[in-house]
């Protein structure tokens, strides 16, 4: 089952420049295809946490289409009824995609359905805590570049932008990580649920701001965070020559202070 959305993107994948599909499915795995033919460009790249007793995944015209949940009563699976992959980002020539492991297990019940009773199955949650994570990927060659844990379960989406990587765990902690090394740079708890992507605009005065939006089944709150602008190349070297400049103006003043005064020593001395 995939994710809730796909990237189109120009990539580039082994060594070469492609217009590329991008998905991740529900069972931890991402797919880069060619956007004109639909064929894999890299094999299916797997990530996330530990996976247990899944079927059919990546199998294909091969796959069984008979299989019902009957082959797993009373086993557990991994990541989960409620587990696997939310909404990915791209950028910088990297997938960067959250997982949550909340390992299942799978019984037989009955269940009520349009008010008929019938026999089937009932998913309950495995005694095994859950967890999260985010993982960027190299659209190059597949390879994961780094993985950071979260330990609150993770159902929202991911925005990149000014190398950072800003996203907001289900238990209402904000991370702001290094896009490049996955270091986390900023944690802030915000005090409520949060399960969508963060927004970065700017505010009435241009500033750049990034808005968290959190809440529960009855109240939210958007709580709004300013962010610092980096300074370009050219302003940094204006800055640094100017620096440079005061310096040299200290530098002169105080020699010529250091001059006046032993001058005005000297003649109390002769005098």
């Amino acid at each position: 089952e995939p994710a809730r959305s796909v990237i189109l993107a120009d990539a580039e994948v082994k060594g070469q420049k492609k217009r590329v599909v991008i998905a991740v499915d529900k069972a931890d795995y991402a797919y880069v295809l060619d956007a004109a033919s639909g064929q894999l460009l890299l094999d299916p790249i797997s990530f996330g946490a530990q996976k247990m007793n899944l079927y059919n995944t990546n199998k294909g015209n091969s796959a069984d289409m008979t299989l019902s949940q009957a082959v797993l009563v009373g086993k557990t699976y991994c990541p989960g009824q409620a587990g696997g992959s939310t909404v990915p980002a791209f950028a910088y020539n990297t997938l960067f995609v959250a997982s949550q492991t909340w390992c299942s297990v799978v019984a037989k019940g009955t269940i009520i359905q349009k008010g008929n009773t019938l026999d089937g199955y009932r998913t309950s949650p495995a005694p095994i805590p859950p967890s999260s994570s985010i993982s960027a990927i190299d659209a190059s060659t597949g390879r994961i570049k780094w993985t950071f844990p979260m330990k609150n379960r993770y159902q929202g989406g991911i925005t990149v932008s000014g190398g950072v990587v800003y996203l907001v765990d289900l238990g209402g902690v904000f991370h702001a990580l290094d896009a490049d090394t996955g270091v986390l740079l900023k944690s802030i708890p915000t005090n409520g649920d949060g399960n969508t992507a963060v927004t970065i605009a700017s505010n009435i005065k241009g500033e750049p701001m990034v808005f968290i939006p959190t809440g529960g089944a009855k109240s939210g709150n958007i709580l709004a965070l300013g962010l610092r602008e980096q300074p370009s190349e050219s302003t940094s070297q204006i800055t640094l020559d100017f620096r440079i400049i005061g310096i040299i103006v200290l530098a002169v003043a105080i020699t010529a202070l250091y001059l006046v005064v032993l001058r005005i020593y000297n003649k109390r001395k002769k005098a």
